[in-house]
């Protein structure tokens, strides 16, 4: 019957309390309201704000995962870009910048029973400024709805109650800045309550620990100071019942109450005896603020029932001033806060892993900027051979045969490639065959004793021998051997048979591979700190794991630019030198450049960044 009884409650308030909720909070888009089924183990949805819309189903499934789980459930909603929304008045509020839309669910528990459900989609900035104006107030909602629905008998007086709530959580969600929303609800409250004055005001953020007061809304003037004589009075009640941890009913309703409430009575004889009820703003089991309340004499005094209501009303709306509070901290502020915030943990009462964690780091912190290690700088390096010879083609002529390709070993007078020699061979004959004939004519002109003819055969002879002694050489040259002993660095001629070469043009390049050397890529932030000398390992990608030691020869003192970074050439020369190296391999070397401070080390790159980017825009 109960059961029964409760479902009808909730049934009559929710719709009423869907549409005044919904229309007034930001970002909303489709809230929805489930409520179980007495007679099945269901639920039913019960309403939907705007009216007359589709139902979004995302909503119905994240509101049974929130029944299934029975507690809230926040995830992220892809919305379709071309889809377009209504969206009310105040949800411009969180429209500006890149949008998301959020599902949230928030169950309807009456003890260990889930009853029912509220599903909303949220459009927002961020996930976090989502969750702080929207999702703690209305979970403290929800909390209501079901404390004002949990009454067997709905008498006059619980609607009541129940409407004012409902109009104050309204009004304090209309305004994002402090002061205005904390007035529009002064007001409020004031006009539903009957009072002449109320008066809100919060601890400042800087004086947690003094309980100075600051009022932020007051109903009988939007505008005030806090430099009024009236302001510093209301702080001072405030400040009363904050001490006294309770709430303060003026005259009080048991006389032991006369002798610890004396700032009350005070100004309440100053007001000419009005009838005042102060109670605290509490938030996360600490003090925050307070509400004043104020009546003329002559009028109804502050009743208990009114008293209990007015505590619900401040449980409601303290989490919503604290969230608009912080909102409008500057992010000096913030950090300032979030520093006062982990001192007093690490130096205030109990917290104490966060004191052995606080301690731990601080000795990390010592430790690391007392000791020293090596400082390595590390650069990308190359295998070079310390010489190498190019082999180029002595004339011009035809590829015949290629009898090596780029990684054979060579040795000394080795045979690379053959040039073809056939026109040679034909011009030897043809040279050959005049010198015999000029030689043959020179002997009958000797006979003969023909002097004229003698001295003319025989510088035509010395010319035809100089003729045959040219075209032998360049036989001789057809044939390009390796001058020293070592390895085909480059110069592939294997797919180029029969093709014409060029006087002077490149064919091979042979490197010794019994001297190398290793050019290293430096980054121009790390040149400063070489110099010759210098001691370093390399770590070859063709090999691993062995190190190879080597000395720092030379400097070049001139930057190359490569894929946008700037880099200095540094020559170093190798102690060791295997067997399996071979030029062109590449690797990781690191120089030692000295001892410096591990702090300085790791941190050494981010300060000079930072010291470099303040100087761009300083």
């Amino acid at each position: 019957m109960q059961n029964i009884q409760l479902h009808g409650r909730l049934s009559s308030l929710a719709k009423h309390w869907l549409q005044c909720f919904a229309s007034s909070t930001p970002g909303i888009l489709q809230a929805q309201f489930f409520l179980n089924v007495p007679e099945k183990k269901d639920h039913q949805l019960l309403s939907v704000w705007p009216e007359n819309t589709p139902v979004d189903q995302e909503i119905s499934q994240v509101v049974n995962l929130c029944i299934k789980k029975q507690q809230p459930v926040f995830l992220n909603k892809v919305a379709p870009l071309n889809k377009t929304v209504n969206v009310n008045k105040q949800a411009q509020v969180l429209s500006v910048g890149p949008m998301q839309s959020y599902l949230l669910a928030i169950p309807v528990m009456v003890g260990d029973q889930a009853y029912g459900a509220l599903g909303v989609l949220i459009r927002a900035k961020a996930r976090d400024n989502c969750e702080q104006l929207l999702l703690a107030p209305l979970i403290q909602a929800v909390k209501w709805l079901v404390l004002f629905s949990s009454a067997e008998c709905a008498e006059e007086g619980d609607r009541d109650a129940t409407g004012i709530v409902l109009q104050v959580a309204q009004a304090s969600l209309l305004h994002d800045n402090l002061r205005e929303a904390a007035t529009v609800v002064a007001i409020e409250l004031a006009t539903l309550l009957h009072c002449e004055m109320v008066a809100i005001g919060l601890i400042e953020e800087q004086a947690q620990k003094h309980h100075h007061i600051m009022i932020v809304g007051l109903s009988s003037s939007p505008n005030f100071s806090s430099k009024q004589s009236l302001v510093q009075a209301l702080s001072t009640l405030i400040e009363e019942a904050i001490d006294q941890d309770r709430s303060i009913l003026e005259p009080p309703k048991q006389k032991s109450d006369r002798s610890s409430q004396l700032i009350h009575r005070k100004y309440s004889r100053q007001q000419g005896n009005a009838h005042l009820c102060t109670v605290p703003l509490v938030f996360n089991h600490k003090m925050m603020g307070g509400m004043v309340f104020e009546r003329p004499h002559g009028a109804a005094e502050f009743s208990q029932q009114e008293a209990l209501l007015i505590q619900q009303i401040a449980a409601l709306v303290s989490p919503i001033f604290i969230y608009r509070t912080r909102s409008q901290l500057s992010l000096a502020q913030q950090s300032v806060n979030l520093l006062r915030k982990y001192t007093l943990k690490t130096l205030g009462k109990g917290h104490l892993v966060w004191k052995i964690s606080a301690a731990f780091c601080t000795l990390l912190i010592v430790f690391f900027s007392l000791a020293t290690s090596d400082y390595r700088i590390t650069a990308t390096a190359v295998l070079e051979s310390k010489i190498e010879r190019i082999i180029s083609a002595p004339e011009d002529g035809f590829i015949k045969a290629v009898h090596v390709r780029p990684g054979d070993k060579v040795e000394a007078e080795q045979l690379l490639v053959s040039l073809d020699d056939r026109d040679l061979q034909l011009e030897k004959q043809r040279w050959k065959s005049k010198l015999q004939q000029t030689a043959k004519e020179y002997r009958e002109a000797l006979a003969g004793q023909e002097t004229w003819r003698i001295g003319l055969l025989r510088a035509q002879r010395d010319q035809e021998q100089s003729q045959l002694d040219l075209t032998n050489s360049k036989l001789s040259r057809s044939s390009i051997v390796s001058p020293l002993a070592g390895m085909v660095a480059s110069g592939d001629l294997n797919q180029s048979l029969g093709s014409p070469i060029q006087q002077g043009d490149q064919l091979f390049t042979i490197a010794p591979l019994d001297d190398y050397r290793v050019h290293l890529k430096v980054d121009e932030s790390d040149i400063a700190y070489l110099q010759p000398g210098q001691q370093g390992t390399l770590n070859l990608r063709a090999a691993v794991g062995q190190s190879l030691h080597f000395t720092v020869e030379k400097i070049t003192p001139v930057a190359v630019n490569e894929n946008s970074i700037n880099y200095f050439r540094v020559d170093a020369l190798l102690e060791l030198q295997p067997d399996y190296l071979r030029p062109g391999m590449q690797g990781i070397s690191k120089i030692a450049v000295g001892e410096y401070r591990l702090i300085w080390i790791w941190t050494r790159r981010l300060i000079e960044w930072l010291q470099l980017t303040i100087w761009t825009w300083w």
